[in-house]
């Protein structure tokens, strides 16, 4: 069973929450910009949900041929640009692990690399205090699993997220709050929950999910 109640976790924690409050402020907020990003969302869910049943009456060769499919596509790719490309955005260099994430074999690698990010954003976060870092609440996102072992690495959620997630499904390091039993507990912030909806969707090997503790 995960620990999320333990101190250790709750502290990473919160200073994941401070990290994207003093970093990231213009993208994870639950702006405007968010709330267009969800109408979004919801309105090419309708019209995926409608371009199934257009292709079953129709018989056509393809659920792809149909008008509503192709909007509902429109909209997806308004959805994964519009905070633009995320590979750095989320992945600040201050943060960067020392080992490269493709070499993580064990559950001892990435115990260790996981413990490193959020040594050193702690580390980061006592040196910089801020005010603003309040501005953000834990309660305002979605905690993320993702289960390094059980990756195929497809690239298929990096494209789907627009670089919220890595060639190999990994979420980015910025948002990483503990490792433990073999899986990696990241935080999302609701400015990014949709783009990291996209990814999930895309990945078919379902080894990044929503987390509920």
């Amino acid at each position: 069973m995960l620990a999320v109640d333990s101190e250790q976790f709750q502290s990473s924690l919160r200073d994941v929450v401070d990290w994207c409050a003093r970093h990231h402020s213009t993208i994870v907020r639950d702006s405007t910009e968010a709330a267009e990003r969800r109408r979004l969302c919801e309105l090419a869910n309708r019209l995926f949900d409608e371009a199934r049943t257009t292709y079953s009456r129709l018989g056509l060769r393809s659920v792809s041929e149909t008008d509503e499919w192709k909007r509902a596509w429109t909209h997806w790719s308004q959805v994964r640009e519009s905070s633009g490309p995320l590979e750095s955005r989320l992945r600040n260099p201050v943060l960067m692990p020392s080992r490269a994430l493709d070499e993580l074999g064990s559950d001892s690698d990435w115990l260790q690399t996981v413990s490193e990010v959020v040594s050193k954003r702690s580390a980061q976060n006592q040196q910089n205090p801020s005010v603003e870092a309040q501005s953000i609440s834990i309660d305002s996102g979605r905690f993320l699993i993702y289960f390094p072992h059980e990756n195929l690495a497809d690239g298929a959620a990096q494209v789907g997220s627009n670089g919220f997630f890595d060639v190999n499904n990994v979420p980015p390091w910025d948002l990483w709050v503990s490792f433990s039993e073999g899986a990696l507990i990241s935080w999302v912030p609701l400015g990014l929950i949709e783009l990291a909806q996209m990814g999930i969707d895309a990945n078919p090997e379902e080894c990044i999910r929503w987390f509920h503790p």
